[in-house]
């Protein structure tokens, strides 16, 4: 069991990144110029991620026993948004987005995908917490990326987004590498 959850969450940090293999919450992730901004949205997205993701296990389980799957997603992002607002509330931010970060695609597919995996309770704990530093990681590794474009010459066609979207590709194919 030990080696099982150890191993789900290093797949879902390197190999099954939801960043940088699914390019979910990509947008999120690239976004912004000030690392310690992104760092701490990051850490919300996570706790988030983790949170919705645990809940999408008894969420999911009990709206398809009930014959209700199809409100699986409603009741998630629901969930993703009151996180979202306690997250606003205890962190003090009004400046930053937390209800763009609920509705970001990492937080409700991460949830979806954990939880449809068919894994036992402590697996999905596993594979959320996985997903959540992998999150954290691809954040990191994406502002480390543009601080290293922005110190080089870029053409002026790939200044921006097009640099930071080829950026997430190249690191992309280095973690399909791992599979």
């Amino acid at each position: 069991m030990f080696k099982t959850v150890i191993l789900a969450i290093i797949a879902n940090i390197v190999v099954n990144n939801c960043v940088l293999e699914n390019f979910l919450g990509f947008s999120h992730a690239a976004s912004g110029k000030c690392l310690k901004c992104r760092v701490r949205n990051a850490l919300v997205t996570a706790v988030i991620v983790f949170v919705t993701a645990l809940a999408a296990f008894p969420i999911q389980n009990l709206l398809y026993v009930s014959g209700f799957e199809y409100l699986t997603v409603l009741v998630l992002t629901a969930l993703a948004l009151l996180l979202a607002w306690i997250a606003e509330k205890v962190t003090g931010n009004k400046g930053t987005s937390y209800p763009i970060v609920a509705v970001n695609s990492a937080v409700l597919g991460c949830a979806l995908m954990t939880a449809g995996l068919g894994l036992s309770f402590g697996e999905t704990a596993a594979a959320a917490f996985g997903t959540a530093a992998g999150y954290v990681l691809a954040v990191v590794l994406m502002a480390g990326v543009e601080s290293r474009i922005d110190n080089h010459y870029v053409p002026k066609a790939f200044r921006g987004i097009p640099a930071t979207v080829l950026a997430a590709a190249i690191i992309s194919m280095v973690l399909v590498a791992f599979k």
